[in-house]
């Protein structure tokens, strides 16, 4: 079903702003639903760009279109969205429907029609009859869906509450042959793990590593942890599935929500999760946090990658750049004009997770979004790869209320520019470094943030802390292992007062200590 041009969708247009970090984009409308539910989740990316440039964006409607799943292409020539097309039909609440580009330049897309899990490929002319996936008869839901090293296409997806009418049941499967036919699925959750006692609204999140390995996080109830939810994982290894193993818990009093994950080239898993913004204890409540999985297996502690002074960021969604970029987009509430709208954020992070930009906003800031995640492609791109005029970045998609649309609710487009990353040798490559380091900060003075280098050449365990004039610890800012490689690591000193203070480096046997100047 090939697509027709129109001229009524707005062209987007691309804002730079040099005196950011990096740049905002406009978004612009891709076409309307009348479904708040039509992307759902982060679970699956439900926007995804090609190798040879197109970008396809896939959503859902209710009875407004006949429970319809549409998509879209991008006109790179004439600069604007194909109209929507019908897709297939779709279950009448949560299609959650899910979308991913392989090398060959096809797309391919699931979603969940009468409850049975759906397939459809794109072969950049049309796309393929659906097929039915999932060959139970419970009613399926949240699916996710990613194409291995090895060219197999995996989903994931999770029971609609399974027989019993309480729990969900957690359901993966994998292609040899492009789609057309579909293993049996393999349970990695079903009401039951040992500790484990419900897998309710288990929303599975997929990535795709080195060597065939496939990843899945889930969150779930473990009584041996605590009453609420935590987050896990298991990874397939190319012949089983790994027991599921905790991702973090940071206390027993605190909901972890929603792990999404991605590897990067040297086959390290990244992670980014929110907590629950109701019960959090403290000030720093509805955070977005970031961990990462290394060679030997170990999750790092998780650190705070936002600081929303409202406290109520939530479902994030990760990926991953060729260099090694990571970037996060996640929802929060702002207030603008003194009014609570919630809008789409985004940070990323250049040197694989060990710093972070600033917080930018990505939605346009007027109107109240929906309550739905936005969604970011799994393939970000640098300039020129992915459409000749596309000045590089991550795709994003998401939903919000539009008075102007005849279904109430806009598709909206947006990205996050490109990231230029900072090397960081943590191999056994040449360019490891040869001594220890501990460079100035930069800037310094500050006010509020500053940049630490150091460099490392042996793995060993880092502490980087802050002391006052006096001598007394004020600050951690590492303090766990690290690999050898150069680092730049951002420390906040909004919460200190303005004074002279030192940070000391120690690692194996080496120390060193240099002096910052903190100005309010």
């Amino acid at each position: 079903m090939p697509q027709k041009v129109t001229k009524l969708v707005l062209i987007f247009v691309l804002i730079f702003n040099v005196s950011q970090l990096w740049s905002q984009s406009t978004p612009s409308k891709v076409g309307s639903t009348d479904d708040n539910y039509g992307i759902n989740y982060n679970n699956g990316p439900a926007i995804d760009r090609a190798p040879n440039g197109q970008i396809i964006c896939i959503w859902a409607t209710k009875a407004n279109h006949n429970n319809a799943v549409l998509w879209s292409s991008y006109d790179e020539l004439f600069g604007i969205w194909n109209t929507p097309l019908v897709l297939g039909t779709g279950t009448p609440d949560r299609t959650t429907p899910a979308l991913i580009a392989d090398d060959n330049s096809h797309f391919h897309a699931t979603w969940s029609d009468n409850y049975r899990l759906m397939y459809a490929q794109y072969d950049g002319i049309d796309w393929s009859t659906p097929i039915k996936v999932n060959k139970d008869t419970l009613n399926s839901n949240k699916s996710s869906i990613v194409i291995g090293s090895d060219g197999k296409i995996w989903v994931a997806w999770s029971t609609y509450r399974e027989n019993d009418d309480v729990n969900e049941w957690l359901f993966v499967s994998h292609s040899s042959d492009n789609g057309a036919t579909w293993s049996d699925p393999d349970t990695l959750a079903k009401d039951m793990h040992p500790g484990i006692i419900s897998t309710y609204f288990c929303i599975p999140h997929l990535a795709a590593g080195p060597n065939g390995k496939i990843g899945v996080a889930y969150r779930e109830k473990d009584t041996n942890v605590s009453a609420l939810y935590q987050l896990y994982f298991q990874e397939y290894n190319g012949a089983d599935w790994s027991a599921p193993e905790l991702i973090t818990t940071l206390s027993d009093s605190i909901d972890c929500y929603q792990a999404s994950i991605a590897y990067d080239s040297k086959g390290r898993l990244h992670s980014a999760f929110y907590t629950d913004e109701v019960d959090w204890p403290s000030l720093d409540m509805g955070q977005i946090y970031y961990t990462w999985k290394d060679e030997g297996g170990s999750w790092s502690d998780p650190v705070a990658i936002t600081a929303e002074p409202t406290g109520k960021a939530d479902y994030p969604a990760i990926a991953i750049g060729p260099n090694d970029a990571l970037y996060v987009v996640y929802l929060q509430n702002s207030y603008v004009s003194g009014s609570p709208l919630l809008q789409v954020f985004a940070v990323s992070s250049a040197d694989r997770g060990v710093s972070w930009s600033d917080t930018v906003r990505i939605s346009d800031g007027t109107v109240n979004m929906a309550l739905r995640s936005a969604s970011i492609g799994k393939h970000p791109r640098p300039a020129g790869v992915g459409g000749s005029s596309f000045e590089g970045g991550a795709d994003l998609l998401w939903i919000q209320p539009d008075a102007s649309e005849p279904d109430g609710n806009a598709i909206c487009y947006g990205r996050i520019p490109w990231v230029e990353t900072t090397k960081i040798t943590n191999d056994k490559s040449k360019s490891l470094p040869t001594t220890y380091q501990l460079d100035q900060n930069y800037p310094n003075p500050f006010n509020s943030v500053t940049a630490i280098r150091l460099q490392l050449k042996d793995p060993g365990h880092v502490r980087l802390k802050v002391y006052n004039i006096r001598g007394e610890e004020v600050a951690t800012i590492v303090d766990k292992n690290m690999l050898a490689g150069s680092y730049s690591i951002r420390f906040d000193a909004s919460k200190l007062p303005a004074a002279i203070y030192y940070y000391q480096l120690s690692v194996n046997d080496f120390s060193t200590t240099r002096k910052m100047i903190v100005l309010k």
